[in-house]
């Protein structure tokens, strides 16, 4: 699998990033969580979507890497299993 790069959040005050661990900026102190998930909700899809497919529900973790993809399209770990899990499951009719 592809290495993803750490979570990199500014503090829209501070400009300092979030601390990786506890999601806060270390200056102020403001829990960044919220812009965390609205920055990172592409990897948090796909970090879903692994557990869905151990379960064997692939039709499920399908969805969420669409969902993964269209929110950072260059989410290369993502877009791989997409391919992987479609070619499962087939295209979905319609």
């Amino acid at each position: 699998m592809t290495a993803v790069p750490p979570i990199e959040v500014p503090c829209p005050q501070c400009a300092v990033p979030a601390d990786a661990e506890s999601l806060r900026c270390p200056s102020c102190r403001e829990d960044l969580a919220a812009l965390v998930r609205l920055r990172y909700a592409g990897r948090i899809d796909y970090n879903e979507a692994l557990e869905r497919v151990r379960a064997g529900e692939d039709a499920a973790a399908r969805v969420l890497l669409q969902r993964a993809v269209a929110q950072e399209p260059g989410l290369r770990p993502a877009l791989d299993l997409l391919a992987e899990v479609t070619a499962r499951v087939g295209t979905p009719a319609g």
